[in-house]
Order: C-alpha cells, then structure tokens, then sequence
C-alpha cells in the first residue's frame, strides 16, 4: 500500500484539533475529544469538565462561558450533565464529501508509522495437520492488521514460524508410517483421514525422511489454505533453522550469570526480569524447552532489524509471554517493543449443536471446509465482528444465509447497490456535482455524512489498539444508514440538480465502504 498524501492528516487532524485547542484556551488541561454515538449528543463530546475541580455541571457551563468565539466547523455546544457536546456545522460536514472524493482510496490513511519497520507474525500453526477454524482467525486478524498498519504507513512483513522440531513431528511421521504399513497409529499419534491420504502418497513416493517429507507435504497444504483464504506471507521461518543458534543464546545468557543447573536441567534465570519464576531451557534428557527456539527466534528477529515484534498467539501462550520478555530484556533487547496479542477460541456450531474438536484424534473441522461452505469473505468477516480476546461462537448455519444475520452481505449488497445506481445515473445523463451537496439536509443525508467523518478516527483506534473489529462494526453501521436512506429517498430522480447532490454523496459512501473493505481484506462486488 502506498503512503498517503499528507491533505489527509491535514483534513482529519483539523477537526479533533481545532476543538480541541479550542476548549484548551480556557481549561489550559490537555482535552479529550470522543465521537459520540448519538447525533442528539453532538458529534464529538468531552468528559474535560470531570477533570477540573468542583462540580463538573457548573465547570461545563463556565468552560463554554469563557471560551473565545467558536470555529466555523463547529454550529454550537451545548453542555449536559457535565459533558460537552459540539455540533459540527453543515459546512464541516458537506466537506467530508470533498475530502473523500479528492483522497480516493486514501482517505482514512495518514504517515503516522513513518516507515518505522514492524514484523507481524501470525497463524505459525504447527504443520502436523490441515490449518482449522481458528487458525482462520488468526489469519484474519493478522493479515487486517497488516493492511492497517501498512495504511498508517508503518513498513510491515507478514511472517509464518514453523514448527518443524520436536516431539509432536516425530509422531506425526509415525503416524503416517504406521498407516503406510497398515498399522495403528502409535499412542498419542495422529488420527484423521489426512494421515491416511499421506500414508498413500508416502506409498508412492518412498521418502528417506519421514520427519520432512510429513512438514513439507502439510506446509504445502497450509500454504495453499492460505492462498486460498486470500492471506500471503512475506517470510517463512522454520524453527530447525532457528535451533541452529540456541547454543549460542545460551551461552550469552550464561555470561550474564543468568543461567544455572538443577534437576539436570538448565534454568535461566528470568524471575530477574519480572517473570513469577525461573524457567527450564533444556530438559533432563537434553532435549530444549519451548522456550529456548523462542528466545532465539525473537533475537534472530530484532537482529533482522525490525523495530517491532506484533505477535499474534492463542491463549494457551499466556504464560509465555513474560519469560520471554525477560530473557530479551537480559540479552539487552527492547521486550517493550515486543507486542504479544491473544487471539482468543473460536466455538464451532453446526445444527445448533457444539462441534467437539480434537487434531489427534481426527475430530476438526479445517479452514479448507469453511471456505468452501461459506467463502472467504463471509468467514473473514465473521472472525473480525468481535474483539480478538473475546471468544468467538462461530454459527456455520447463520454464515451460509444471505440476510442481515450475515453482515458481510449486507455491506457488500450496499456496496453494489451503489455501483448499480451509478450505472443508472450514467445511463440517464446523471452525473457527480460536489457543487450541490448544499442540497443535501434531511436526516438520512446528514447521518451518513456524520458517519463519513468518523471513518478516519476508526482507523487510528484499530492501529491503536490492534482490534480491527472496529472497522467491522463501522462498516455494519454505514451500510445500515445507507440502505435506510435508499429505502426513503430515492438517489436518481426527476430532480436533477438534487440527483447529482445525492449521487456525489453515494459516490463518497461507496469510497469510504470500499476502503474499508479493503483493509479487512473483503471483497467489494460490483454486482450481486
């Protein structure tokens, strides 16, 4: 994605800063400016008042009492119980659709990343079976954050780690030469018709390594999963490569006289660096912890020269996560810049019923399966309509009907809607006039070009604070604002002048859906 023009902090920026600086003049306290969910409350409200001494009713009224002439973007202020709440003028809000049109498919983006490189890994399921549904999650988590983040102009790599060492992937080779010789698999081994279908092409094939030939045929399956769910990485990173230097990492540990034995075993000493206690590295049978690859990945990473780590990992990592920040801050590396986001479970219901899952015992429903009984826009959206730390109950029945229960195909019905009505203008002579938006004034007009304006806030509160449910629940909003104002008012009519107002608001709706869209990584369909 290309780094926006500058206009659009300019645009943007403007409106939040000048109230702000506005109310400052008379609080001299730095003041917080929200969008108000509520046009009957303003566009935007302060809770300033709150913050001053004595009673915040009567601080409200003084503030407004004393502050100099307002800005023309603003109509009026008002204060109730305590909060203020500014109304933007007419002129503000019919500017939203000059500044749409003039940023395209820039418009929400600004260079506040300032190319600063940022690595973003995501999904790194280990390869002992086909990618399932919470896999899809995380992809779609992952893959908006990068378009976000990408937007805001941070430089972003998009990474995958594989897993390919360990216990886990010496029983998955088991477990397809078992099936390959007709055998049951071994006790704690892989069940599932998968195993079966590699065991078939084991057969055929005769590799020398069981070990790689099950990583390399699975990872060739995720990959293509991936594809198919439209997610591409930029890096593959395999954990037999990063193993390679875990000597090395202990050894600096130890020189910091952070490193012991006991049991055996080889502890670091990590409970130095905040974590409730110290950690194995290497087991008793000389085999190395989880841990220990992890430490090192993370420093192979910073050494790449990435000024931050976003990892994105399932809540069973919890508690992972602050050994490794500390061995990271004891190796002298930055474990601020380290940002390590949950992606909570998903629950499966089909039938109205509880699907219970198990990898091993071949009991999974695979992301393969979701993309083809819903598709992909469908199933991304659904992973990105709740907060990522939230529990996700994932309706497959719900998914597959057309409707408002599904509100992907709500946004994208209004999204071709709109390409529609173009078409019809364009057919009847009908064409865009920013000089008549001054026509515009009902409701329906005026809540939709409230919503305009919100849009670029909406994409800063997700690059904020990594949730890209946020744009997930503006576009719902949007689109349900924009059918309401179809149902009402007709778009081409036998006004005309009135017609090439609302035609170059839609134009501006349909930009702003689209832009939206884009960043979740959905589909904008032209026709439906």
């Amino acid at each position: 994605m290309t780094n926006p023009a500058s206009y659009v902090i300019l645009i943007h920026m403007r409106i939040m800063d000048t109230i702000q600086e506005w109310l400052k003049e008379c609080t001299r306290l730095p003041v917080e400016i929200t969008a108000t969910r509520n046009p009957a409350f303003g566009d935007y409200t302060t809770n300033i008042a709150f913050s001053i001494e004595g009673d915040p009713k009567e601080n409200a009224h003084n503030i407004l009492s004393n502050v100099k002439k307002k800005p023309d973007i603003i109509e009026k202020a008002e204060t109730k119980n305590g909060f203020i709440n500014i109304f933007l003028s007419k002129s503000a809000l019919f500017g939203a659709i000059d500044t749409v049109r003039k940023e395209g498919n820039l418009y929400g983006s600004y260079n506040k990343g300032e190319g600063k490189r940022t690595l973003l890994e995501f999904v790194s399921a280990n390869p002992t079976g086909p990618l399932e549904v919470p896999n899809g999650r995380a992809a779609s988590i992952g893959d908006c954050l990068y378009r976000v983040l990408s937007f805001m102009g941070y430089s972003v790599d998009k990474e995958y780690y594989v897993d390919d060492c360990g216990r886990q992937i010496k029983l998955l080779a088991k477990s397809i030469n078992a099936r390959m010789m007709g055998n049951n698999v071994p006790e704690g081994g892989y069940k599932g018709e998968y195993i079966s279908e590699l065991a078939d092409k084991a057969r055929v094939m005769k590799p020398q390594n069981f070990e790689e030939f099950a990583v390399s045929t699975i990872l060739s399956l995720q990959k293509k999963t991936l594809t198919d769910f439209g997610v591409e990485f930029t890096n593959w990173v395999r954990e037999s490569e990063i193993r390679k230097v875990c000597p090395d990492i202990i050894e600096k540990l130890k020189s910091k006289g952070l490193i012991y034995k006991k049991d055996n075993a080889v502890w670091v000493k990590t409970s130095s660096f905040g974590d409730e206690k110290d950690r194995v590295l290497i087991k008793s049978d000389g085999e190395y912890t989880y841990l220990t690859p992890d430490i090192a990945y993370h420093v192979n990473k910073f050494e790449r020269g990435y000024d931050t780590l976003i990892d994105i990992l399932g809540p069973d990592h919890l508690g992972h996560i602050p050994p490794l920040k500390g061995a990271l801050e004891a190796l002298g590396y930055p474990s601020g810049n380290l940002i390590v986001l949950i992606s909570q479970w998903v629950t499966i219901l089909e039938d109205g019923k509880k699907k219970r899952m198990s990898k091993r015992e071949g009991r999974f429903i695979t992301l393969d399966e979701i993309i083809s009984a819903i598709g992909k826009d469908v199933a991304k959206f659904i992973f990105l309509t709740r907060k990522r730390d939230s529990h996700l109950v994932f309706d497959i029945d719900a998914a597959k009907r057309e409707s408002k229960e599904n509100p992907v195909y709500y946004i994208q019905y209004a999204y071709a809607r709109m390409s529609s009505i173009e078409r019809v203008a364009k057919e009847r002579g009908v064409g865009i006039n920013e000089s008549k938006v001054k026509l515009l004034g009902n409701k329906e007009e005026m809540d939709l070009l409230r919503k305009l304006i919100h849009f670029p806030e909406i994409v800063e509160e997700v690059e904020r604070t990594f949730e890209p449910n946020y744009i997930a629940t503006y576009l719902t909003e949007l689109a349900s604002l924009f059918h309401t104002f179809y149902e009402r008012h007709r778009v081409v009519s036998n006004d005309g002048d009135l017609s090439e107002a609302r035609l170059t608001l839609t134009s501006a709706i349909k930009q702003v859906l689209g832009n939206g869209l884009l960043l979740l990584g959905i589909t904008a369909p032209e026709k439906m």
